[in-house]
């Protein structure tokens, strides 16, 4: 994948969603507290379909164990899959977090300005709730 400049004041939406992928987060940011942060960061995204902006844990079993939901698919077909079904809190809460990778917010049909004021947000809360040992990251999938 190409890493191009975001431009903050660009309103566009790109890929399927819209939709947020959470990656390593810590399990004490519960599922009504980030919908609130998404809700205060994207009200925009969150008011363009019914559902609101669709989120989804992912952790790193998810992605390379043996077993891994997501290990063997392409970044379109993951987007796809969560879309369809995402999974509930109780799938999510025994998934280990990686204190050696930092959480990572992936963000598809939302804007650029709208995902940076979402990231700032969840990015604040991830880094309070780890007691400053986890910064996170952010991305655009498409």
């Amino acid at each position: 994948g190409d890493f191009v400049k975001l431009q903050s004041s660009d309103e566009s939406v790109f890929g399927p969603g819209p939709l947020l992928i959470l990656y390593n987060i810590p399990h004490g940011l519960l599922n009504e507290e980030l919908n609130d942060m998404i809700e205060d960061g994207a009200p925009i995204a969150t008011k363009s379909c019914e559902s609101g902006v669709k989120f989804a844990r992912i952790y790193s079993s998810d992605v390379v164990d043996d077993n891994a939901t997501y290990g063997d698919m392409s970044v379109s077909q993951v987007l796809d899959t969560i879309l369809q079904s995402i999974p509930d809190e109780k799938e999510t809460s025994g998934k280990k977090v990686d204190l050696n990778a930092a959480p990572i917010l992936y963000f598809s049909g939302i804007s650029n300005a709208e995902m940076m004021q979402t990231y700032k947000i969840i990015g604040k809360e991830i880094f309070e709730e780890s007691q400053g040992t986890m910064n996170a990251a952010c991305a655009k999938v498409v």
